[in-house]
């Protein structure tokens, strides 16, 4: 067997082998087909055909749009999809999508009471009545409980904290500091566990579920949009869709050039475009993520980037406490 796919084959076959699976894939509309076409096009450097470039025009299309055979994930109402029509957190979180710009154009009010959050969330839990404050904290401690019971009650804890948010909602309003703090804390709960389900469960159903709801809940939060993109992209890349893996890191690292001063770490993503470009054999692209990984590191963890010749092991620290949070 050769380098090019087959024994005997010439280069030229190869490629005609590829354009012709590539003519398939848009005839038949197979997101997949065209997916694994289209990586093995960039193996080859078959860039510049026609044939390749109606198939990348195609494939964006089938991902923009929600008749694509793939677990394609966009920012859309999870009450458009076949959920049951009285389920009230699908109403709930169906809004949310529809709400974010109110949040956006109606929340100075909310920005003022967030610069003491902590008060504002004990001001507003104060005015509740003492049964529904009851009912609140009960609701919370039952989804502390499950999560503090491990990977088997995960599921669970979620669903209790969904309610939670729903609660919130009807009692507190949506430019409440409640909603507003707790929507953060449930999307970065979904993105927890689609992390644990991806690297131990294979659930992809689930996971699809967890990262659509965290994009939903977690857009007007920049770090949590940056870490959903990130999980996105390690979706894509185990469903062997390294392009929209490609397109979705793309898309954090643009919200993370934003975020200078904040703890997210911009080197992971690095770290996975390294690992996406590797898979397509794209070496020079791969090479390059890994270096800006390193130097990202380093300015993390030492605020500066070393010279070459230094022993990173013999360089004090930015912040000892660094490693701690990682």
């Amino acid at each position: 067997m050769n380098d090019n796919g087959g024994e005997g084959r010439t280069l030229d076959e190869v490629q005609n082998a590829v354009l012709l699976a590539l003519k398939e894939g848009i005839q038949s509309k197979d997101t997949q087909k065209l997916e694994k076409a289209l990586n093995r096009a960039e193996e080859l450097n078959v860039e510049e055909d026609d044939l390749v470039n109606e198939a990348r025009k195609m494939l964006k299309k089938m991902h923009e749009s929600k008749d694509g055979n793939s677990y394609e994930l966009k920012k859309q109402r999870p009450g458009s999809t076949n959920e049951a029509p009285e389920n009230t957190l699908a109403r709930e979180l169906a809004k949310d999508q529809q709400d974010n710009e109110e949040f956006h154009n109606e929340n100075k009010s909310l920005q003022l009471l967030l610069q003491d959050r902590e008060a504002a969330l004990a001001d507003e839990l104060a005015g509740l009545s003492p049964e529904n404050r009851k009912k609140l904290l009960t609701l919370d401690q039952h989804a502390a409980d499950l999560l503090a019971k491990g990977q088997n009650d995960q599921h669970a804890a979620i669903e209790a904290m969904e309610m939670g948010l729903v609660f919130r909602r009807s009692n507190f309003g949506l430019n409440s500091v409640q909603v507003y703090v707790y929507r953060e804390k449930l999307a970065k709960e979904y993105n927890r566990m689609s992390v644990i389900l991806m690297e131990e469960s294979n659930n992809f159903a689930l996971c699809a579920e967890y990262l659509e709801k965290a994009q939903i809940l977690g857009e007007l939060y920049p770090e949590v949009v940056a870490v959903t993109y990130n999980n996105l992209a390690c979706f894509f890349r185990k469903k062997g869709q390294h392009r929209t893996a490609l397109n979705y890191l793309q898309e954090a690292l643009n919200v993370e050039k934003t975020l200078a001063d904040s703890p997210i770490n911009i080197s992971d993503t690095h770290l996975n475009l390294c690992t996406v470009y590797s898979e397509l054999k794209k070496h020079k692209e791969a090479q390059f993520h890994i270096k800006m990984a390193i130097r990202h590191l380093q300015l993390e963890l030492f605020g500066r980037v070393l010279g070459t010749f230094e022993d990173p092991t013999e360089v004090e620290m930015k912040n000892d406490s660094v490693q701690e949070g990682r």
